[in-house]
């Protein structure tokens, strides 16, 4: 899968300063800190996917779909990091 294009990635920075300004979280980095934080992330997760993919367990890696790959791997890291989804 290709990275996001910029379009994708600038909405996602958008959405993640609405989301931090609404719940009043201080952000010292500015739009640009955070648009590159997003890219970066973009790109960790082009560069890894196959090893996330790898990780799981055969059954699950043979019958759950990408976007079902995805939302467990979206679960895991909130629960981990105690984040609401």
């Amino acid at each position: 899968m290709a990275v996001l294009s910029d379009v994708l990635r600038d909405k996602i920075r958008q959405a993640l300063e609405d989301g931090w300004s609404s719940k009043w979280e201080s952000v010292v980095s500015g739009r640009q800190a955070i648009r590159e934080a997003v890219n970066a992330m973009d790109d960790y997760m082009n560069n890894n996917a196959a090893a996330i993919n790898n990780s799981l367990p055969a059954d699950a890696k043979a019958n759950l779909t990408t976007s079902q790959k995805a939302l467990l791997l979206t679960y895991v890291v909130a629960e981990r990091y105690k984040v609401e989804v």
